[in-house]
């Protein structure tokens, strides 16, 4: 079973979990996305230096939480429906 990865927050995808930096995928398919409208390169750059510098943090708070998951325990997920109790004719 391989692990699994909830976001915490909308901000947090699979690719910003692992590499600490969003994506953004440059697609244009008839009108531009508002997203490419208004991307600002001085302020992404600004953002960028933010994000490198709080790197560390955010991964010690991901090793935290999978620590804290590993230690919580499982709930059992065998089938319990149809069980009847056994008893011994005599």
């Amino acid at each position: 079973m391989g692990n699994h990865y909830l976001p915490q927050t909308a901000n947090e995808t699979p690719f910003h979990h692992t590499y600490g930096i969003d994506a953004m995928i440059p697609i244009e398919v008839g009108e531009p996305l508002t997203r490419n409208i208004f991307f600002h390169t001085q302020q992404n750059k600004e953002n960028m230096k933010v994000e490198l510098d709080i790197r560390e943090e955010v991964q010690e708070m991901a090793r935290v939480n999978e620590e804290a998951t590993k230690l919580e325990p499982q709930e059992d997920t065998t089938p319990k429906s149809g069980l009847m109790p056994f008893s011994l004719a005599t």
